[in-house]
């Protein structure tokens, strides 16, 4: 998996994962490591050297996020696209599932609801966890 950090610095390497995640029934992976309340957590480079990254500086995260993936597919869920501007000024354009009640969920509620730092931000085949403290902009496109 790559992380971007805030200064523009990209690492790539790997998460330690456990067996069973905290909050499902499932192998825990990235989305649930990053969401959990621990401001750190260590990443293996591809040099072999454990990192000790501090999630608040974590702008985004592209990899193979299993939790995510299942998302964003038969699950019924409304789709919407927007484009989200990061600190820095980094702009990702793709989808967000909106696993919200209501008739016409909205990014803006999506949004402002969200308890999770990191949400999933879908574009063809790639997943990108996006660190929602680094939001300077979003601009709903549907």
């Amino acid at each position: 998996m790559t992380l971007t950090l805030l200064g523009g610095e990209r690492i790539v390497g790997a998460m330690f994962v456990q067996g069973h995640a905290r909050h499902r029934s499932a192998r825990e992976d990235p989305g649930d490591i990053l969401n959990e309340p621990e401001p750190f957590f260590p990443l293996l480079t591809e040099l072999g050297e454990t990192l000790l990254i501090p999630k608040a500086r974590v702008l985004e995260v592209s990899g193979d996020i299993p939790s995510q993936r299942l998302t964003a597919h038969g699950t019924g869920t409304p789709g919407v696209t927007i484009a989200v501007t990061l600190v820095g000024g980094t702009v990702r354009t793709g989808a967000v599932f909106l696993d919200m009640r209501g008739l016409a969920p909205r990014p803006l509620d999506f949004l402002n609801h969200l308890h999770e730092r990191f949400f999933a931000r879908h574009e063809k085949d790639e997943v990108r966890l996006i660190n929602r403290d680094l939001i300077e902009r979003v601009h709903p496109l549907d």
